[in-house]
């Protein structure tokens, strides 16, 4: 990794604030455009939330993480020449549990026509839905509900209830009253069109391959270093960091979460983005991570409350996460973010989950992990902002050479594969304003 002393009397021509997913990918593709790039990262190591954390040699992603192979983040890891090794989830026989009583989820035209879950009536209503799932055009639903639009259309029972399953399942939305009906549909159209892999790794492997390629782009990487405010000044910025030290360059981009970055900018109350950063409701969620010597039901390794926001796999069933033979199963409650739970009870009914699923788990426990509120995403794609059409753009209004980029930012994507594509995005605009002005005469070191 590239590291440069704050005391370096280098010229940069970009910053970029933040060195999780969408901060590295945006300043590789700069550096990659022979522009010099210095990243400040405020922790020890970059990576944010895509951080892998080791425990007696299994690998724990910070809570369950799959990369869509139709999203934005794979096609820009791929063209950025990052190595992603993984394999879709191995579920063998998935279960759902409905009012009590488990069930085993449709997944495919044999699982359909067997399962006991639906009537009659609701398997070919299921079966018309996916087939028209392809095509189903979604502008007239980005200010109606998930709820509202599965209530409508299926009505509240158990058809309804796996199909909010799968809007929890590929969103990670705990409450589908907050949901926009239109990202909750291009988000299954995604997932359905072409699945998604479990990292071999986790997903510090990607961390790693995208520090790597930023490396062989020159890119300065600044660990450790925070940075307190950013400042647009007679057309250059200024990045001043807890040390006192400050950096001018031509443009940057924070690539930080919406309150870091109102912070950073110092924006007055009445702003555009400060409004909607005070409006947006974070994705939130509670996790246990457990790696057992071996699974008491080896044949059930992927698991949906349908009638309670909950989720069960065993990610190692499909990547190398652990040594040969140890299962590493993430299970996950989809928390709604208007409610406040004790991180007791939410423990317990995640406890309660993996029960179910894999009864006397605990006599075969190698170690366990309990994340009782973690940050999925800094925004939902709400109704009442008109969906992934309401969060804002990478551009700050104002602010000239400054540009924002993360999951919250961008009409494109949710998840990482929005902070891939906002990145993506930022750095095309920047590149773009700077075409005319002179490269300035720097070296990497």
């Amino acid at each position: 990794m590239n590291h440069t002393e704050e005391n370096s009397d280098i010229r940069f021509d970009v910053a970029v604030v933040g060195g999780g997913l969408a901060g590295l990918i945006a300043a590789t593709l700069i550096g990659r455009q022979g522009r010099s790039v210095v990243l400040f990262e405020q922790a020890k190591q970059p990576g944010g939330r895509a951080q892998t954390t080791v425990k007696n040699d299994v690998r724990f992603n910070l809570g369950p993480r799959a990369l869509y192979q139709s999203g934005d983040a794979l096609r820009l890891l791929r063209k950025l020449n990052v190595a992603v090794q993984g394999a879709p989830p191995n579920a063998g026989i998935p279960l759902g549990y409905y009012q009590g009583r488990e069930y085993r989820l449709p997944t495919s035209l044999g699982s359909l026509l067997t399962t006991h879950l639906l009537s009659i009536r609701d398997k070919w209503k299921l079966t018309r839905f996916l087939k028209s799932l392809p095509s189903l055009k979604t502008e007239s639903l980005h200010r109606i509900s998930s709820l509202e639009w599965l209530t409508d259309h299926f009505g509240t029972g158990a058809l309804a209830s796996f199909l909010g399953a799968l809007f929890r399942l590929t969103t990670y939305a705990g409450d589908l009253s907050r949901l926009s009906a239109s990202a909750a549909i291009e988000q299954l159209q995604i997932a359905l069109g072409g699945n998604v892999l479990y990292i071999d790794g986790g997903w510090q492997s990607l961390v790693d391959g995208l520090r790597e390629q930023a490396h062989q782009a020159g890119v300065t990487i600044r660990s450790s270093s925070h940075v307190t405010a950013v400042e647009s000044v007679s057309g250059e910025v200024m990045l001043t960091t807890s040390r006192g030290f400050v950096e001018t360059v031509t443009s940057a981009i924070l690539a930080v979460g919406p309150d870091a970055a109102c912070s950073l900018l110092r924006l007055p109350a009445d702003h555009e983005l400060v409004l909607w950063a005070d409006r947006r409701q974070p994705v939130r969620a509670a996790c246990l991570d457990v790696a057992l010597t071996q699974l008491p039901r080896p044949g059930h390794r992927f698991a949906l409350g349908l009638d309670r926001p909950l989720y069960l796999s065993v990610h190692s069933a499909a990547a190398h996460l652990a040594p040969e033979g140890v299962a590493v199963i993430h299970v996950m409650k989809y928390l709604a973010s208007n409610t406040i739970e004790s991180a007791g009870g939410v423990e317990q009914e995640l406890e309660l989950m993996l029960d179910r699923v894999q009864p006397g788990w605990r006599t075969h426990l190698l170690t366990r992990r309990t994340l009782p509120l973690m940050t999925v995403a800094h925004s939902h794609p709400e109704p009442r902002e008109g969906g992934i059409n309401g969060r804002p753009a990478v551009t700050v209004e104002g602010y000239p050479g400054i540009y924002v980029a993360g999951d919250w930012v961008g009409g494109r994507s949710q998840l990482a594969d929005a902070a891939a594509a906002s990145a993506e995005t930022a750095a095309q605009l920047l590149l773009q304003s700077m075409d005319s002005a002179p490269r300035s005469d720097h070296q990497y070191v």
